[in-house]
């Protein structure tokens, strides 16, 4: 993913409309930039499905197929079923430096290392080789976690069902290809 210009201005159009805030009190030091999407239109289109288990809880536009994708007919489609929401948002960018001394804090280290080894067991269960691929990193296990906390405080202050909060993670580590995260 590319960086967002903070300086960067977006012309409100009836799909979509953003205004830049301060980080909430008390949150400066951890947040480098907070916009609230105003208003945004969702478009999604189903392309095939799948049956028992998804294809995984991590994957990403680099997901290799593995057979379990069952398209939606016989023949390629001249049209696909999709469907579109208007609503709002929240984006959040975490402050890189604080991230990346986070990280190298020996007790999150060894997290990692046990998050990496349920990931491990749980791949092996399904015999999915090698074990260890596709495991996210700390990083995304924390912006995932920070995500759900807020979602479920959202839907509880805000009146919103728990099902129609979403979220949408953007995360590259230090030496991943458009990483890190932050505005180059």
């Amino acid at each position: 993913m590319g960086s967002v210009n903070s300086e960067a201005t977006t012309a409100p159009t009836r799909d979509f409309r953003v205004a830049r805030v301060p980080a909430p009190a008390g949150f400066g030091q951890f947040f480098e930039e907070t916009i609230l999407l105003e208003l945004v239109r969702e478009v999604r289109a189903l392309l095939a499905f799948t049956r028992i288990e998804s294809k995984g809880d991590f994957a990403d536009a680099a997901y290799v197929d593995d057979g379990r994708q069952t398209p939606l007919s016989r023949h390629s489609p001249t049209w696909l079923p999709a469907s579109e929401v208007r609503g709002e948002g929240i984006f959040l960018r975490l402050r890189e430096a604080t991230l990346q001394t986070w990280e190298q804090q020996a007790g999150v280290k060894q997290l990692e290392q046990e998050f990496l080894q349920a990931h491990c067991g749980w791949r092996r269960v399904r015999n999915q080789n090698p074990p260890d691929a596709g495991f996210p990193g700390i990083r995304l296990i924390l912006l995932h976690s920070l995500s759900h906390a807020l979602m479920r405080q959202i839907a509880l202050e805000c009146g919103y069902t728990a099902a129609s909060v979403r979220e949408r993670l953007y995360c590259r580590k230090v030496g991943q290809e458009h990483g890190p995260m932050r505005e180059s």
